[in-house]
């Protein structure tokens, strides 16, 4: 287990903690779930401790992420994201309106489908299945073989019944650029995004940030960030 302080300068007593998976290819959670935690918590302020594990036997309903403040555990990363928002009154989304909350949840379910493309592609997808597992055993020691090929028929059981184990390789390549498509054209209808091009290409970024091909890790994050060398705003 690792573990860090946001801000680094915080005490960890009495702080709240975020359990989720260990580092990967130079970003702070290997899983979207748990970088989304994560990327909230830092733009919105709230000090934390965040702990990175493999085992989610103590987790809620057994999965990653989840928080721990004081007496309260929450799983699930949208369910975090509402208790943060309720206990800790970040600013960050307080200008939002009604619509534009809407209009969040609706991108929101629509790029959280698109978290079994990815997982599928990492785990089931023989194409980029031992770059991924060759990463992982290579930056976390204490992992082994067998270990993964478990966790790898385990997913193939929670791909079927979810439905996307049902595609071959390219169908399910195919879903996702379908809600690429959508996700693109609803973003433009948003008008607080609109109004601020450094912020739609920020959001651009980072959608292709957490969706670039794992055999092309930091260096390609990277690379692709200096396509865009105009400084991005930050809130206030």
């Amino acid at each position: 287990m690792v573990g860090a302080l946001f801000p680094l300068h915080e005490s960890a007593s009495q702080m709240l903690t975020l359990y989720s998976y260990p580092t990967l290819f130079g970003v702070a959670d290997n899983n979207g779930y748990g970088l989304k935690v994560f990327a909230f918590l830092r733009l919105a302020g709230v000090p934390f401790r965040h702990e990175h594990i493999f085992d989610a036997s103590k987790a809620p309903r057994g999965q990653l992420p989840y928080i721990v403040d004081g007496d309260d555990t929450v799983g699930d990363s949208e369910a975090i994201l509402g208790y943060v928002t309720a206990k800790h009154r970040p600013p960050i989304d307080a200008a939002l309106t009604a619509a534009q909350r809407t209009t969040n949840l609706l991108i929101t379910r629509m790029l959280d489908d698109l978290y079994w493309v990815m997982s599928y592609s990492r785990w089931k997808d023989e194409r980029y299945w031992h770059a991924f597992r060759d990463a992982l055993l290579r930056e976390h020691p204490g992992l082994t073989e067998e270990g993964l090929a478990k966790a790898q028929a385990f997913n193939a059981q929670r791909y079927y019944y979810q439905g996307i184990g049902r595609y071959d390789p390219d169908g399910a390549r195919a879903r996702r650029s379908r809600r690429d498509c959508r996700a693109d054209s609803a973003a433009g209808l948003c008008p607080w995004r609109e109004a601020d091009q450094h912020r739609r290409r920020h959001l651009r970024l980072h959608r292709q940030h957490l969706f670039l091909r794992h055999r092309y890790p930091a260096q390609a994050i990277r690379d692709r960030a200096r396509q865009h060398r105009t400084a991005l705003p930050r809130d206030s």
